[in-house]
C-alpha cells in the first residue's frame, strides 16, 4: 500500500474525481423529471465533492476514504442520513461518523487495494497492551503533588488523548502493527506529539503516528522495543 502523503492525496483526488465524473455522466443521461426528483441528492453530491477536494483532508481521513470503491457516494449517503437528524453542515464531520461506526464498511463496496483485512487478535493484544501502559502511567502520577500535576497538565492531557486514539476501534491496522513493537506504545505517541514543534491539534494525533512511522530519525532508536519482538 502507498504510504507517502503526496501519493496518497493524488490517489484520493483521482478516486473522488472519478466518482464525480460517473455521477455527472448519470445526470447527463437522466431526464429532467428524475433530476428534479433527486435534486436533494444532487446538491449533496456536489457539496461533498467540493468540500472533499478543496478542503485539506488529514492523511488518516484520506486513507480511510480510499478503502471505498466510490468514496464520494459513500460520504454523500451518510451525509444525507445525518442531515435528516442533525443537519450536518460540515462534510468532514460525516467522515468522522463513518470512521466511528463499524458497520460502515459493510454498507459500501470496498477497494481491495486499499482495504486492509482486519486482524482481531492483533487488535485485541494491542488494546490490552495500551490498557496496561495507561494503567501504569496513571499509577506513576500518584507520586506527584497536586501542584506538580498542574505543571504536568499538558503531558497528562496528551497521554489521555493518545490513550483514547490508540484504543479506538478504527485505528488503522498498519499503525497497530508498527506501535505494538514498542514496550510502551502510549509513551511513544504522546511524547512524539509533545515534541511536535507544529503544535498539532489533539484531534490530529493519528497524523503524529504516521509522521513517526515515516520519520527520518528512527523512533526505534529513541524508545525501548518489546523484547523478542512481536
Amino acid at each position: 500500500m502507498i504510504t507517502d502523503g503526496r501519493s496518497i492525496r493524488a490517489a484520493y483526488l483521482k478516486k473522488l474525481k472519478a466518482g464525480w465524473q460517473n455521477y455527472s455522466s448519470w445526470m447527463k443521461n437522466s431526464p429532467p423529471s428524475v433530476l428534479i426528483e433527486r435534486s436533494r441528492e444532487i446538491a449533496a453530491v456536489r457539496a461533498c465533492y467540493d468540500t472533499l477536494t478543496k478542503q485539506r483532508a488529514s492523511k488518516e481521513e484520506m486513507i480511510y476514504l480510499l478503502r471505498f470503491c466510490d468514496p464520494l457516494m459513500a460520504v454523500t449517503h451518510v451525509y444525507l442520513t445525518m442531515q435528516e437528524d442533525v443537519l450536518a453542515d460540515v462534510v468532514f464531520e460525516t467522515v468522522s461518523v463513518m470512521q466511528d461506526v463499524p458497520d460502515t464498511d459493510r454498507q459500501f463496496a470496498l477497494d481491495e487495494e486499499w482495504f486492509c483485512q482486519d486482524d482481531p487478535e492483533l487488535r485485541r493484544a494491542f488494546s490490552e497492551k495500551v490498557e496496561r501502559c495507561w494503567k501504569q502511567f496513571c499509577e506513576n502520577q500518584m507520586d506527584y503533588t497536586p501542584l506538580e500535576l498542574v505543571n504536568r497538565a499538558r503531558k497528562l492531557e496528551a497521554a489521555r488523548v493518545s490513550y483514547i486514539v490508540l484504543k479506538g476501534k478504527t485505528l488503522p491496522l498498519e499503525c497497530i502493527q508498527y506501535l505494538i513493537r514498542f514496550k510502551d506504545p502510549l509513551r511513544v505517541v504522546y511524547e512524539e506529539w509533545l515534541a511536535d514543534s507544529r503544535n498539532t491539534p489533539y484531534d490530529c494525533i493519528l497524523e503524529t503516528i504516521y509522521d513517526t512511522m515515516e520519520g527520518s530519525e528512527s523512533a526505534e532508536e529513541r524508545y525501548e522495543l518489546e523484547e523478542g519482538g512481536l
